[in-house]
C-alpha cells in the first residue's frame, strides 16, 4: 500500500474550521503543502485542537464571497490525489484514493490535519499481497475494500468529496449506485492479507461477481437464498423452467399449476414461496364436469385481463376486506337479484395497473446488458424497484388495501419522470439453483 501521509499537491486556496467549543469560523488562506512538509506522528496529532468540521474551498482562486465550498465532517468520505498527479491533470475518478475522515485536528487555522481510514482498491490489495494469486476480474473499478489502515494527511490534500455506498448484495433493497459512485462489499484483512468473503453467498461458480462488467446477473430474494448468480452459470447448470404444482387445501388430490408470473408476483423481498403461494381455503379448483377427486391443473393466471373493455371502476363495487380468491365475483350494491348482468367476475390482478403488474412480474437482475435508464444498470439493477412493486401488489391483492394514487412515487425511481416499463426485463425461464423457484 503506498504511503499516503501528507500531500504533494493541494487544490485548495482557502478553508475554515468549526471548533468543538465555538460555532464561529474564519476563512483564511491555506498554504500549499510541499513534498518536504513534516507530517505529524499520531502522538503529535492527538495534542492538536480537535474540530468538528473543515469547510474547504475547492478552487484555486476564489473571492471571499464565493459559495463554492465543501463541508467535511468526521465521518465524511473524500477523494485524494495519488502521487504523480496534479490538480490540473487529475487521473480518472476510479484512480483516486478514497478515505473516511475519522478525526480533524489543527495547531492553528493554517495548519490542519486529518486522520483518514483508507478504502483500498483491488490494485492496492494486489500490491500488498506480494504476488499472491488474486482474481482481479471479480472486482469492479469503482469497488473499494474496507481496511483498518489509517494515516495522518493534510487537509490541503483533499481533492473533492466522495460518494461511497455500503453495497449489501445479499438484499434486494439496495441503494442506487451510479457510474460515479464508489461502493464496498468486502473487507480486506491487512494481517492475513485476505479479502473476507462469505462463501455461502457466492454464485455456483464460487467467484464474486464483478457487477460493473458482468453482462447479466439474476438475484433470488428468498430468505434461504439471497444470492446473485451469473446468468451464464444458470444456463450452463441447466437451471431452467420446470412446472410448479401446489396442493390445494381441503381438496385432496387436486393441484393447481402456478405460473412463473404468479411466482414472481407473490415473492417479494424477504418472503418464501410457501408463505406467499398458499391458496385460500375457499378456492374451488375443480373445473366444470370434473369430480372433486380428479386431478385439476388450474392456471391461476389464466384469466388475467389486459383488455380495456374488461376494466371497471372498483369504487362502484363492494370489495371484501381481505381479497382471498384469485377469481372475485363482485356484486353491484344496487343489485337485488342474481342477474348475471349486474355482476362482475374479475381476476384479483385486474385491480392493479398493467404497468405495475409488468414491473412486479420482472426478474430481479443486475448487469451491463440490461439497459436501464440513468446509468444505474451495472451495479444496482432493478432489484429494489421490483421488490417495491411486488409489495404494492401484495398489499392490494392479499390484504385488500387500496393502491395509493401516487404509487409511482412508492417505487422510488432514481429519476421520478422515468417510465416504469424501462425497469422491467424479459423472463428468461430460469430457476434458482438453491430453492428451485423462478429467478
Amino acid at each position: 500500500m503506498p504511503d499516503r501521509r501528507g500531500s504533494r499537491h493541494s487544490p485548495l486556496s482557502s478553508w475554515d474550521l468549526n471548533d468543538d467549543s465555538s460555532s464561529t469560523s474564519t476563512i483564511v488562506s491555506a498554504r500549499k503543502v510541499t513534498s518536504d512538509y513534516q507530517v505529524p506522528n499520531l502522538s503529535e496529532f492527538q495534542q492538536m485542537q480537535p474540530y468538528r468540521t473543515c469547510i474547504v474551498r475547492l478552487k484555486e482562486i476564489l473571492d471571499e464571497t464565493s459559495s463554492d465550498r465543501e463541508f467535511f465532517h468526521i465521518g465524511s468520505y473524500a477523494i485524494f490525489l495519488p502521487h504523480g498527479y496534479s490538480p490540473s491533470n487529475p487521473p480518472a475518478l476510479n484512480k483516486h484514493w478514497v478515505g473516511l475522515i475519522q478525526d480533524i485536528r489543527a495547531w492553528n487555522e493554517r495548519d490542519v490535519w486529518l486522520k483518514v481510514c483508507w478504502l483500498w482498491s483491488i490494485g492496492d490489495v494486489v500490491e500488498v499481497c506480494n504476488g499472491k494469486k488474486i482474481d482481479t476480474k471479480a472486482f469492479g473499478k469503482m469497488e473499494r475494500f474496507t481496511c483498518t489502515q489509517t494515516d495522518i494527511v493534510s487537509a490541503g490534500s483533499i481533492q473533492d468529496s466522495a460518494e461511497v455506498v455500503n453495497f449489501n448484495e445479499t438484499t434486494a433493497e439496495t441503494p442506487f449506485i451510479s457510474d460515479e459512485t464508489f461502493y464496498y462489499r468486502f473487507a480486506f484483512n491487512l494481517d492475513t492479507k485476505k479479502i473476507e468473503i462469505d462463501s455461502t453467498k457466492l454464485c455456483v461458480c464460487r467467484r464474486p461477481i464483478n457487477l460493473e462488467e458482468s453482462p447479466s446477473v439474476h438475484f433470488c430474494p428468498r430468505p434461504g437464498c439471497c444470492i446473485a448468480f451469473h446468468t451464464s452459470c444458470l444456463i450452463n447448470g441447466n437451471c431452467l423452467e420446470k412446472k410448479l404444482l401446489a396442493n390445494v387445501p381441503n381438496h385432496p388430490g387436486c393441484e393447481k399449476l402456478i405460473s412463473r408470473q404468479t411466482q414472481f408476483l407473490r415473492t417479494p423481498s424477504g418472503s418464501t414461496i410457501s408463505e406467499s403461494m398458499d391458496p385460500p381455503s375457499n378456492l374451488n379448483p375443480v373445473e366444470p364436469g370434473q369430480s372433486s377427486t380428479s386431478r385439476a391443473h388450474w392456471n391461476i393466471n389464466a384469466s388475467i385481463s389486459h383488455t380495456h373493455e374488461q376494466h371497471f371502476s372498483v369504487s362502484e363495487y363492494s370489495l371484501p376486506t381481505t381479497i382471498a380468491p384469485d377469481i372475485l365475483q363482485l356484486r353491484h350494491p344496487n343489485a337485488y337479484n342474481r342477474n348475471e348482468s349486474r355482476r362482475k367476475v374479475i381476476h384479483r390482478y385486474d385491480l392493479v395497473p398493467k404497468t405495475l403488474l409488468r414491473l412486479a412480474s420482472s426478474p430481479m437482475v443486475r448487469g451491463t446488458s440490461h439497459h436501464f435508464p440513468s446509468g444505474f444498470s451495472a451495479v444496482t439493477g432493478n432489484t429494489a424497484i421490483v421488490a417495491r412493486a411486488r409489495q404494492l401488489i401484495l398489499d392490494v391483492t392479499e390484504k385488500g388495501n387500496k393502491l395509493p394514487e401516487e404509487w409511482r412515487e412508492c417505487l422510488e425511481l432514481p429519476v421520478p419522470t422515468e417510465e416504469v416499463d424501462e425497469w422491467a426485463v424479459e423472463d428468461e425461464g430460469l430457476v434458482c439453483p438453491g430453492c428451485g423457484f423462478v429467478i
